[in-house]
């Protein structure tokens, strides 16, 4: 017994913790481009593919201590994110891939006038890494679609708008709009 607590901190954790968490992500997108003409503009009308793989290895993260990390929103830049989590204290496990389609009309000096996209991630095995072991872990085969449009007109003026859709349950979760 006094051995097991010479080897135990104060908070019955372990004096030290690492883990070794191999990942691999792989990152590629093509960028097509034709001239078009919109109500008597000359504008470049892009199509984007974009394709991101993420391998992470499981290790059971249970006994390391929880100090500023949570689950990260789900957004059209966390589909594109090697971790779920943020903060140092978690590394989600993944064998996963995102598909996202942009398509953009640019004007002559290359500025962004409108942008579409529509993105949603695909998950090769369940996870099994949580916030903390009682945590809900998903178990889908997909994410929500995650869909936005954003426009610049009448000079300094912009529109965005965002959509997180849930095609199980035939739902939009969440959804925001900004000018």
């Amino acid at each position: 017994r006094a051995e097991q607590v010479e080897e135990l901190g104060a908070h019955g954790q372990a004096e030290r913790q690492d883990f070794t968490i191999p990942w691999l992500s792989l990152d590629g997108g093509l960028v097509f481009e034709r001239d078009s003409n919109w109500f008597g503009n000359s504008l470049t009308q892009t199509l984007e593919p974009r394709l991101y793989y993420v391998y992470a290895a499981y290790r059971n993260q249970d006994q390391a201590p929880l100090f500023d990390t949570a689950l990260a929103d789900f957004t059209y830049a966390q589909l594109f994110s090697e971790n779920r989590f943020v903060g140092g204290d978690r590394f989600g496990d993944a064998n996963q891939i995102t598909m996202a389609l942009t398509s953009r009309l640019l004007g002559a000096g290359g500025q962004e006038q409108l942008r579409a996209t529509l993105g949603q991630r695909y998950y090769f095995d369940n996870e099994r890494v949580g916030l903390t072991p009682a945590s809900p872990l998903r178990n889908a085969s997909e994410s929500d679609w995650l869909a936005s449009v954003g426009a610049r007109f009448a000079g300094h003026w912009s529109f965005d708008s965002t959509m997180q859709h849930n095609p199980r349950e035939s739902r939009t979760e969440r959804h925001g709009t900004s000018l």
